[in-house]
């Protein structure tokens, strides 16, 4: 419980103004460079020079011994220049009232410090809704070793367990956002890398590179843009490799699209794949997908008809309507097949629609939400010229568009 006791100690320290507390993370690894990594213990030989790594004045250490369902925990506060001990705090109490524990901790804590920051008169009181015993310190202390570690995600996978079992456990959520942000931006840094590979000169590592990292995190849309946009220049492959580029692109486009569920162009694409490259390793596993895909297409050719049948009424509306109404009828067609994925379909009502009539007549339904449908279609279809046109006139018509921001983040996807 090493580290979880000084986390939460940390954690509830850290709101006092008239003292700055240095992280836990911080101390480890100052305490690993000194070799005290494994035991923690901090005595008053090694206290200075903990403190000068840390740029520390004064350092809390302690100990704790359980017997049975009893817990003492013994404190002591260091002044780091000297290794002088200032003052000392000791707490008692049950394993299973262990919020009671934390508690009074935090409170020997502040006693202690108070020799050294006047005006620490904070008390804090513990409450049994916390959810804290000991077999949650057991697996907060897990978490932390995983973050030591360098395991993020693992440690976000164990804090959010404690937290289902034990909502009210605060500290874990203090370290779960924590983890939070240090993913973010290891995100950010990543893709910002991802980003310098995916826009330099296609070679066949960084093709590689870039389809792993696509098909890793699931984001088949970009994979399946990606290739498409590298189709007329496909990486040149290394000598001896039983690959071609264009076998390459054509490969994660495919697999891209079957993730997808775009079952025509998996049918279509797919069977060009088995005539161009008979010998293939990818052979087998295209094949299969084909066979999927053409037993779906067949089940969408019968879910149109469905739709269709569906919507007689509004077919038939379609024919006797005045000119002004057909624009929001053939919206209504169109979205039917669009709320069924069946774009191919929807485009071709998407396309004899105006936005502003529409909007006008169906009073609940904004221009700027029937553009980005007809955008969505278009760019599922990979229709640049048509994505590209709705795009321009939602910037210059509706610049404040809450949908603008997306629509932005997939016009890059379609750069050249």
């Amino acid at each position: 419980m090493r580290k979880a006791l000084a986390e939460m100690l940390i954690n509830t320290l850290a709101s006092e103004k008239t003292v700055t507390i240095v992280e836990r993370e911080q101390l480890e690894k100052a305490l690993k460079e000194i070799a005290l990594g494994q035991t923690g213990v901090i005595d008053e030989n090694s206290t200075p020079r903990i403190g000068k790594m840390l740029g520390a004045q004064y350092l809390i250490a302690g100990n704790y011994m359980v017997v049975r369902k009893d817990i003492t925990i013994n404190l002591k506060l260091l002044e780091v220049e000297t290794g002088v001990v200032i003052s000392t705090g000791k707490v008692t109490g049950r394993t299973n009232k262990f919020e009671k524990v934390v508690s009074d901790l935090s409170n020997a804590a502040l006693k202690a410090l108070s020799a050294v920051a006047p005006g620490l008169v904070k008390q804090y009181y513990f409450s049994e809704n916390m959810g804290i015993s000991l077999e949650t310190v057991s697996e907060y202390e897990k978490t932390l070793n995983s973050i030591d570690n360098g395991d993020l995600k693992n440690a976000r996978s164990g804090l959010n367990s404690i937290l289902i079992s034990s909502p009210g456990f605060f500290h874990a959520k203090i370290t779960l956002d924590n983890v939070e942000k240090r993913l973010k931006l290891l995100t950010a840094r990543h893709d910002k890398e991802m980003d310098k590979i995916k826009k330099q000169p296609l070679t066949y590592m960084s093709f590689i590179q870039a389809a792993n990292d696509y098909m890793t995190r699931m984001k088949f849309m970009d994979l399946l843009l990606y290739c498409i946009r590298n189709r007329a220049h496909p990486p040149q492959v290394p000598d001896g490799m039983a690959v071609k580029g264009a076998e390459l692109i054509d490969y994660y486009s495919i697999t891209a699209a079957n993730a997808l569920q775009k079952w025509g162009f998996v049918v279509r694409e797919g069977n060009k794949f088995l005539a161009n490259y008979p010998t293939s390793m990818y052979f087998n596993g295209i094949k299969a997908n084909v066979r999927n895909a053409a037993a779906e297409v067949e089940k969408q050719r019968k879910n149109e008809a469905a739709i269709e049948t569906g919507i007689s009424d509004l077919l038939q509306q379609l024919k006797n309507s005045s000119v002004a109404r057909k624009h929001t009828i053939n919206y209504q067609i169109g979205l039917k097949f669009f709320n069924n994925k069946l774009y191919k379909r929807a485009a071709k009502y998407f396309q004899q629609v105006n936005a502003e009539k529409v909007s006008a007549d169906l009073k609940d339904v904004s221009a700027d939400l029937i553009l980005f449908n007809q955008f969505i279609c278009y760019y599922n279809l990979f229709d640049k010229e048509k994505v590209s046109s709705v795009y321009n006139k939602m910037k210059k018509d509706y610049p404040d568009s809450q949908f603008l921001e997306s629509m932005t983040s997939i016009m890059a996807y379609f750069a050249d």
